[in-house]
Formats: structure tokens, sequence, C-alpha cells
């Protein structure tokens, strides 16, 4: 990509702007195309993802997770048959649609998240913990920022760094937050913004 043809490029993950020099925009999201389809959760937690160089990490704490007696709901794409553990179980390279996506995101009260290698700023799974009170359980430690406080201050977000770290039981404790402050922040209005002030 010859990035002089272009005269600001924007990212959402802020290691990528550090690295090529991109400017940060929060990713949007938006509640309303949601809303509708809330319903009463079937599973305590869910991850939705392609292994890509995570697998161990995806697989050791789903067996934690399965260790503390917890329902789960794992979809796992771009796994090669004999890497494929627990196939009972987890779902390998099934076809999801977008809306059967969020669907299952929200028929859990719990999204576990684990960042590629690479990857350093919160995803869109964050955004549709925040915005429709689901837990996020992450190892996204870029939440523990000073910028992220009042999400973290909610109750909904556990920040992981080792696996040990891990407190399962917060998976079943309740929390109750006003998700409008979310609301306006995830909205494409505020990226809007974004853009706009940086220009």
């Amino acid at each position: 990509v010859c990035y002089s043809s272009f005269n600001k490029i924007f990212s959402f993950d802020k290691g990528e702007c550090k690295k090529y020099g991109f400017t940060y925009c929060l990713e949007p999201f938006t509640y309303h195309l949601l809303e509708n389809t809330l319903e009463e959760t079937e599973y305590d937690v869910t991850f939705i993802g392609t292994a890509k160089d995570r697998l161990k990490d995806i697989l050791s704490v789903y067996e934690k997770l399965k260790a503390h007696n917890l329902k789960l709901d794992f979809w796992i794409f771009g796994v090669k048959e004999e890497n494929q553990k627990y196939k009972d179980e987890i779902h390998y390279n099934e076809y999801l649609s977008f809306d059967d996506f969020n669907k299952h995101t929200l028929n859990a009260r719990c999204t576990f998240e684990a960042l590629q290698k690479n990857g350093s700023s919160p995803t869109t799974r964050f955004s549709m913990c925040m915005l429709y009170k689901r837990k996020l359980l992450t190892n996204c430690t870029e939440l523990m920022d000073l910028e992220w406080v009042d999400a973290i201050a909610t109750g909904n977000i556990q920040v992981y760094r080792d696996i040990d770290s891990i407190d399962f039981n917060w998976i079943k404790k309740d929390c109750e937050y006003d998700n409008q402050k979310y609301i306006e922040m995830f909205s494409t209005d505020r990226m809007l913004e974004t853009i706009d002030s940086s220009l």
C-alpha cells in the first residue's frame, strides 16, 4: 500500500497506529442493530473467532472454564482436523452468519476474547459487551489504561494477564449499569466526529 496516496489513514488498533503512523479511531458499533434480539442467556461463556496464532491459548482457557463447570459455546475457525481437540464439544470450521454471530454472543453471560499476538486495542467484542451488558473476559491489557477506568468500574470486564489469575466466580455474578454512555461512545456519529476533528 502506498500510504503517501492518502491524506490520513485511520486504524482501530493503537499498536498499528504507533507502528505505521496512522491515526487512532475507536471502532463503532450500532446498538439499535441488535436491541430487539435480547433474550435470556443459555450459556455462561462464548467464544467465536478464527484460531490464527492463538489456538493454544483459546483451548487452555476452554479447559479451565470447563473445569469450573461452566456451560460453554465455542466456535473456532481455521483449525486443521488434527488440531481439533474436544471435537464433540467445540464447533470447528462451521459457518456462522453475522446475525448468528450476534445471537450466539447475546446468548451467553460472558464473551471470552483472546487477542492475536500483534493485537493491542479493544475489539468489537468489547463494544458489544458494554452495549448489551454482557461480560467480557479478555487479555486486552490496554483496557487497564486510565482511558477505560469507567468501563472497568462497571464490573463488566475482567482483564487477565495469565490464565491462573482468572476469577471464574466473577462470570456468574450480576452487574448493572447505565449503558447510555457507551451507546454514544460507540456510535458512528462519534467516529465521524473523530475523523472530522483530525483533518
